[in-house]
């Protein structure tokens, strides 16, 4: 729940590709509550781009309580730049903090 009510509050902070996918560093604007346990990696989804031979992946990482860093991340020889396309985002994985 904690993080659900953080989404409103989001702002980006730092976006950065690296070649085999991306970073996107968030604040968290606003006095919303914080998630227990504070500290965690998890979710994951499907994620088809152009021109990958298999889709890529992706984790977000919550920090002292607060939505932090989105992952994405291919897998093999494809790349994600700024050429690339999102085709679709399938099988969602929700995070089940502790």
């Amino acid at each position: 729940m904690a993080l659900q009510q953080q989404i409103a509050h989001l702002r980006v902070s730092k976006a950065e590709l690296t070649g085999a996918g991306f970073y996107v560093d968030f604040d968290v604007d606003g006095d919303v509550p914080r998630a227990v346990p504070p500290n965690f990696a998890g979710g994951a989804a499907v994620i088809r781009l152009t021109g990958a031979t298999v889709p890529a992946g992706c984790v977000l990482l919550v920090r002292e309580g607060r939505i932090a860093t989105l992952e994405g991340y291919t897998y093999g020889n494809d790349t994600w730049t700024e050429d690339v396309d999102v085709v679709s985002v399938d099988d969602v994985l929700p995070i089940h903090p502790g």
